[in-house]
């Protein structure tokens, strides 16, 4: 699953996207560094909002829809309780980009695309398009 993401320059993939019914999903350690290739996987995850009322709308984009992008509110502090690969139960808390791609992730093995998650359907474009009007903000 890492090489999958490794290789569409993901930051995340979820075993559904791939195929497989399992509740995992593989990380990339760092995800605001697209060259990082240290990876963390989680297995059964479970996302806690900290602050629910501090949100922040972040354009998001899926290896599942490729060529799509779309604006998803999300809030910006959880606490990600997890196992992993040895399965020892393990806490991370995240915030910011990583919140947002662990909720992103875990939403997919809930059944859930970002697509669902768009209060705004019009906020919806091609990838080319949001970086050509969006580039700056």
């Amino acid at each position: 699953m890492a090489e999958t993401m490794f290789k569409h320059d993901g930051v995340g993939l979820a075993a559904p996207q791939v195929g497989h019914s399992v509740r995992l999903a593989v990380l990339r350690e760092n995800p605001e560094d697209i060259h990082c290739r240290t990876v963390i996987e989680i297995i059964n995850p479970l996302v806690k909002v900290l602050k629910p009322v501090e949100r922040k709308t972040f354009p998001e984009s899926c290896l599942s829809i490729p060529g799509l992008v779309g604006e998803v509110p999300r809030p910006q502090s959880v606490l990600l309780e997890y196992l992993n690969r040895k399965g020892e139960q393990c806490n991370m808390r995240l915030d910011g980009f990583p919140a947002i791609v662990v909720q992103h992730e875990v939403d997919h093995l809930d059944g859930i695309l970002f697509l669902d998650r768009m209060p705004d359907m019009k906020k919806i474009s091609y990838v080319e398009e949001y970086e050509q009007f969006h580039a700056g903000d």
